[in-house]
């Protein structure tokens, strides 16, 4: 069809070997070489992460917010999760490593994965393939306490 976007879901444990330009692989790895503990994988912000990235993938922007207008307190609040928790965005980085290294170069979303009150995490990744733009990668983290 003309004009359509398709969207790909990838695996939140992505393999970056052979990317030798990144300083970073992971965000427990950021964490690591900033003296903090590592992260658990959450299966609610995973799954928050991965909606959020299909969504921006959808219409080709990154947003905090969903189709309906909701903002990401409310998407934690429908999701069930009531601790604290911050989300990092990106677009078009073609590896993990690419975007955690653009993440920790950015002092809020740095701050975001540094935070020592932060427990938990889930990563989503969207690859689309438009028409005129190209593969284009979406990229979501959720951080929560």
């Amino acid at each position: 069809m003309a004009g359509c976007t398709s969207t790909s879901v990838l695996e939140s444990g992505l393999n970056v070997s052979g990317n030798t330009k990144s300083q970073y692989s992971s965000v427990n790895d950021v964490r690591r070489k900033f003296g903090l503990s590592v992260l658990q994988r959450d299966p609610v912000l995973e799954r928050m992460a991965k909606e959020q990235s299909r969504l921006m993938a959808k219409h080709l922007k990154m947003t905090h917010n969903t189709e309906r207008g909701q903002r990401f307190a409310q998407r934690l609040k429908r999701a069930g999760y009531n601790r604290l928790a911050a989300e990092n965005l990106a677009e078009g980085y073609k590896s993990r490593g690419e975007t955690m290294d653009a993440w920790v170069r950015s002092k809020p979303h740095r701050r975001n994965m540094l935070n020592p009150r932060m427990k938990r995490y889930g990563l989503g990744v969207v690859e689309t393939d438009h028409p005129t733009r190209g593969k284009r990668k979406y990229w979501t983290l959720v951080l929560g306490g």
